[in-house]
């Protein structure tokens, strides 16, 4: 709220403004970090669909922007606006854009810890590797949390409740003229940010385990893999009736290619003869195979089918 004190010269009227609290303050910042993982969960889908990192570098930038040009050109960032909340210099004016600059500056560490974070899940996700926590965490992120609760600190610390940033920058975090606090607002607020967590954490857990990849990959391989080999067939003792002189007279299984006689001639593996496939030759006997039954033959045996 807004207004002047009429005992003040009328060229420089005091201004008094409705602060805004921490918990209100916590609300508008949530909105804005649930607005940016869920921006970061597609544009880390995207880059691992299209296979470059440069959503990555978009939504990088998107982060160095939106806040310090938010609250300079409109005064308010999406979370603040529905909060009804907005940054104004001492005279109530809007921020320049310096001033907008050196109000984010104690957010840079948090927002490389961001893009430290995005770019080794990407790697990981990449590589078709679970992310590890080990490998998501650094001492970025012990600095910018330790950043961030020494600024915040200050507004409950402080009479106007300005935090560290507020001072720095010579902005005041206000109610807008004719606003004050409205408890629904926040409790929608507050319902915002988390939907739109859950969405990313479901995002995230989605790219990790590529049920959809997985699933055409298996419909695939389904599709290429080689036709299923036959089980062996039983050895059977069998007694084929035999054309006349299908006789094996003579078995060679020391020469560079084994065979079988069968009158003046020979027949090696592979071979057919007398309606009968040789499957292999050892010293003293032949595997054959004819129609669905193997058996086997020695010399002085006959074989084949009438």
């Amino acid at each position: 709220m807004i207004c002047s004190n009429g005992t003040e010269s009328a060229k420089t009227p005091k201004v008094y403004f409705l602060h805004a609290g921490a918990g209100i303050r916590l609300a508008a910042f949530s909105f804005d970090c649930a607005l940016a993982s869920i921006l970061a969960a597609i544009a880390l889908a995207a880059a691992l669909k299209l296979k470059t990192s440069w959503p990555l570098y978009l939504f990088s930038a998107w982060l160095f922007a939106y806040k310090p040009l938010s609250e300079a050109l409109t005064g308010a960032t999406l979370g603040k606006l529905l909060c009804d909340t907005h940054v104004v210099n001492d005279k109530g004016k809007k921020l320049t854009f310096a001033a907008a600059y050196k109000r984010f500056a104690l957010f840079i560490p948090l927002i490389i810890t961001c893009v430290i974070t995005l770019s080794a899940l990407y790697l990981q996700l990449l590589n078709n590797r679970a992310p590890a926590p080990d490998k998501l965490f650094s001492l970025w992120h012990l600095i910018a949390a330790f950043i961030l609760t020494i600024d915040c600190s200050f507004v409950i610390l402080t009479k106007d409740k300005l935090a560290l940033h507020d001072t720095l920058s010579g902005s005041i975090y206000a109610f807008r003229p004719g606003k004050k606090l409205d408890v629904k607002k926040i409790s929608q607020t507050w319902i915002a940010a988390l939907t739109m967590l859950i969405l990313t954490t479901l995002i995230i857990i989605f790219l990790a385990f590529d049920p959809v990849g997985k699933l055409t990959k298996a419909i695939a391989s389904h599709k290429e893999a080689p036709p299923l080999k036959a089980p062996p067939r039983l050895q059977t003792a069998y007694e084929p009736v035999v054309y006349q002189g299908c006789v094996v007279t003579g078995i060679m299984s020391h020469e560079t290619d084994p065979a079988i006689v069968i009158g003046k001639e020979s027949y090696g593996i592979g071979d057919t003869v007398c309606g009968a496939e040789i499957l292999d030759i050892s010293q003293s006997k032949a595997t054959i195979q004819i129609g669905s039954i193997t058996t086997e033959v020695s010399v002085g045996g006959k074989i084949g089918k009438p």
